[in-house]
């Protein structure tokens, strides 16, 4: 069974300045504001954090973090905000173990967040996927050993892993593309709504292509590189 750390944050303006410092288990309730910045980090100390986001209609950011119950007394959370920037620093306060160049002591997160659907987001992690799911803002996401998927995201995407695949779907919508999604070992699907007319830029060492995309030149721009994977660009089926 995993213990659970539910924190649902509401902060009083996008004005105020706040921080705070939650140890697991938690349980907190407070404010929060509109299109917020949100910076989430869940790497620090040794924790191998997963990170999930998905938007809804409220102003209002909920975190939900869970790990096992043994870990829950080393996992912190700190949370600041300054103006409209949030920022969620996961991180573990076990003390690590090394044999030979190998730390044995790890613990391991879910990061779980409901925000804002025109949040921009930044998401960072070391050993850990990372899945945004219908947020319309910017959307950065660097995990070093990981998975990433976003699914019916805006256009606008700055994405990349060192060890991992990449899945991104672009909702419908009068976006202007900017899109850069980069991996060294890892495959690529990008999946773009019918109308999308950017040009789409792919380069692999080692892999195939397998590119659907407009050969127009609409505006904005896309890149797509890989060192060792295979890049498919493609158009929805379903809208």
């Amino acid at each position: 069974m995993r213990t659970l750390l539910a924190i649902a944050l509401v902060f009083a303006s996008a004005s105020a300045g706040f921080a705070q410092t939650l140890t697991a288990p938690v349980h907190h309730l407070a404010a929060a504001p509109t299109a917020p910045h949100i910076k989430i980090d869940a790497w620090r100390g040794n924790l191998s954090g997963d990170i999930r986001v998905v938007a809804w209609d409220r102003a209002a950011i909920q975190i939900d973090v869970t790990t096992d119950p043994a870990d829950a007394q080393y996992v912190t959370v700190d949370l600041n905000q300054d103006g409209n920037t949030i920022t969620i620093d996961a991180h573990s306060t076990l003390p690590r173990r090394f044999f030979g160049l190998v730390d044995a002591a790890s613990v391991r997160a879910l990061v779980d967040l409901h925000v804002p659907r025109n949040a921009l987001l930044e998401c960072k992690t070391v050993n850990g996927d990372v899945g945004v799911r219908d947020v319309t803002g910017a959307i950065g996401a660097t995990p070093v050993n990981g998975n990433i998927a976003i699914g019916g995201s805006a256009a606008v995407l700055d994405v990349g892993t060192v060890n991992g695949k990449v899945d991104a779907a672009v909702a419908p919508g009068h976006w202007v593309p900017q899109i850069e999604i980069h991996t060294v070992n890892g495959d690529v699907t990008l999946t773009f709504p019918r109308g999308f007319s950017t040009h789409v830029s792919v380069a692999t060492v080692n892999g195939d292509v397998r590119d659907s995309s407009p050969k127009a030149s609409g505006p904005g721009s896309a890149s797509i590189k890989t060192v060792n994977g295979t890049i498919v660009v493609q158009t929805a089926r379903n809208f």
